[in-house]
């Protein structure tokens, strides 16, 4: 099979026949053909999508995947499945193909990078939907024993930099390890033979230099921008979380908007934003100890009134459950309610000659406990209607 996106990556459309096709159900089958422009998925990058079409009609192609050196094209169909040797033409979705060559070729800038400042091996990467992530380990430089904000800041304009230096990206193939062994590789290689290397900048002084099977722009230019988002243990490797290309730019701008929100609902500039939101959380910090004392003072109140009193259910708005909770704790009788309306809660508390847990499975209501404490949830009428049928045995 003629592999045109190794040959050409900005080819967008290829005409080719069909070799095999195999219905899958009545709408999906599975189309090899003699030559194709739809990358397959690998390398850590997406399958390209689009469609097929012939002349049954347009057939969209929601999968590829490598099948030794074939590739399978996985279609979704209307109507007849084209035949074996019929000739049909393919156009790839290229906005989708040209957001992965900017990211995979970003993901190479960035790591290519914090290889060269700090001698970091790339030991995993993943692209996903929302952001990318490479799982790095500083092998090279003992001195480094992790990724810390700053280093990444570093990283992160040095790649920013050799975007704006527009420098080439060249990928060269090769037959054998030796061939490309020649080259000033990030990594060693994984392959004996049918090696691409993906080179970035020059031979003499890559920015960087990884075997790749990847699709990739023809300079480093049309990746737009990396951005890092955040960075995370994992094991005993850094985990950067971030993104490049379209992808990056459209979450700085979501971020920028939120920003601009932030800024006008404190009524504050973006340098003054974190004194605001500290002055905030101290304020509410205060009002959080002030509700307190004074829940704790409501609490002793109600221990006091209680203990006072022959009543054994008591209505105790607008304190909340977990003062109810508290009062219960402190309370010495032989059985006491506290209904809390707005919570739409029951607490029952006793010294044990009460089987409160009884009494809340017999309610037929939601809760449940132990004999010494349990609570009963429901509707203002629903816990109305438990308290007159004579709660107390």
């Amino acid at each position: 099979m003629e592999k045109i996106y190794q040959q050409d990556m900005y080819a967008i459309t290829c005409d080719a026949k069909i070799t095999d096709a195999a219905p899958l159900d009545a709408h999906l089958a599975d189309i090899r053909l003699d030559r194709t422009c739809f990358f397959p998925e690998g390398g850590g990058q997406s399958a390209d999508t689009g469609t097929i079409t012939g002349s049954m009609g347009s057939m969209e192609v929601i999968d590829v995947q490598e099948d030794g050196e074939d590739a399978v094209h996985r279609v979704r169909f209307s109507g007849a499945l084209p035949k074996k040797g019929e000739q049909v033409h393919c156009t790839i979705d290229w906005e989708h193909r040209f957001e992965n060559m900017q990211r995979h070729c970003g993901e190479h800038i960035l790591s290519g990078a914090f290889d060269r400042a700090f001698g970091c091996v790339n030991r995993g990467f993943h692209m996903g939907n929302a952001y990318m992530t490479i799982d790095l380990k500083a092998e090279k430089n003992p001195a480094f024993t992790g990724i810390t904000p700053a280093m990444a800041k570093q990283a992160e304009q040095m790649a920013n930099r050799v975007i704006w230096e527009d420098l080439p990206v060249r990928i060269h193939y090769f037959k054998t390890r030796e061939e490309a062994e020649q080259m000033p590789l990030r990594k060693p290689l994984a392959f004996d033979e049918a090696i691409s290397v993906v080179l970035i900048g020059s031979s003499d002084n890559p920015a960087d230099c990884v075997a790749c099977c990847g699709t990739h722009p023809s300079s480093t230019g049309q990746v737009g921008l990396i951005k890092i988002y955040k960075l995370e243990k994992n094991k005993d490797m850094t985990r950067i979380y971030f993104d490049a290309g379209k992808p990056a730019f459209e979450h700085l701008v979501q971020e920028h908007d939120l920003l601009q929100r932030l800024e006008h609902h404190f009524t504050s500039g973006m340098d003054e934003l974190p004194e605001k939101l500290r002055a905030r959380e101290a304020k509410e910090e205060a009002q959080k100890q002030r509700i307190a004392s004074l829940a704790h003072l409501a609490a002793s109140h109600w221990v006091e009134k209680i203990a006072s009193s022959t009543e054994t259910i008591f209505t105790i708005d607008p304190l909340t459950v977990d003062d109810g909770l508290r009062i219960g704790k402190l309370i010495e009788r032989p059985f006491t309610g506290l209904l809390i309306q707005k919570a739409g809660v029951l607490l029952l508390f006793s010294d044990g000659s009460v089987d409160c847990g009884a009494l809340a499975r017999k309610s037929g209501l939601r809760g449940g406990g132990r004999k010494t404490s349990a609570r009963v949830a429901g509707s203002e009428e629903e816990l109305t209607a438990f308290l007159a049928r004579s709660l107390m045995p």
